[in-house]
């Protein structure tokens, strides 16, 4: 994803967003810290549809790093603020927002006792390396999600519906391939 193949309908925004994340993810790595990309930028990234908004980067990170972030945050002179109900530190400059989301709060199962699938892709994050999760991994997080929101039901849904379609396309694809090539 180094060269914008598509861009949002907020491109403008976008652009703006992607270089204050790769500060953000600056500070997590000088901090030792690994961020895996989530939420509105890696479906955009496996939906590929212009129409999809992208207001805001979500990185996931464990949550016992927050303090050594915030002194980071605070060196370089970077708003922010800690959501304690949402296990969420919320980093602005403005109008770009970089959510941390903790690892261990949103991306575990407490019905099933149990973390979600570990996959996550490589991703080269306009020339910073990183992770983001799977499309299966991104699926699971947004099912996931969806059953514990009691406000973002609607739009979680409508995500995980886009998600399910694009999948099946994929899963379409090399069957016609193959059939085509008799």
């Amino acid at each position: 994803m180094g060269k914008r193949e598509v861009s949002p309908v907020n491109e403008e925004h976008f652009l703006r967003l992607i270089e204050f994340c790769k500060e953000i993810i600056q500070i997590c790595l000088r901090n030792g810290v690994i961020p895996i990309i989530h939420g509105s930028f890696a479906s955009f990234y496996y939906i590929k549809d212009r129409n999809i908004k992208v207001n805001d980067i979500d990185l996931l990170i464990p949550e016992n790093s927050y303090k050594m972030l915030i002194r980071g945050l605070k060196k370089n002179k970077i708003e922010y603020t800690y959501v304690p109900k949402w296990h969420t530190l919320i980093i602005k400059r403005g109008d770009p927002r970089v959510e941390l989301d903790s690892k261990d709060f949103h991306y575990f199962d407490r019905e099933r006792n149990k973390e979600l699938p570990g996959d996550f892709k490589d991703l080269d994050f306009y020339g910073m390396k990183i992770k983001m999760l799977s499309f299966d991994s991104l699926l699971a997080f947004y099912k996931l999600a969806y059953n514990r929101s009691i406000e973002d039901k609607e739009k979680l849904f409508k995500k995980i519906k886009r998600l399910e379609k694009l999948k099946k396309i994929d899963l379409v694809m090399p069957e016609m391939a193959h059939i085509s090539s008799h």
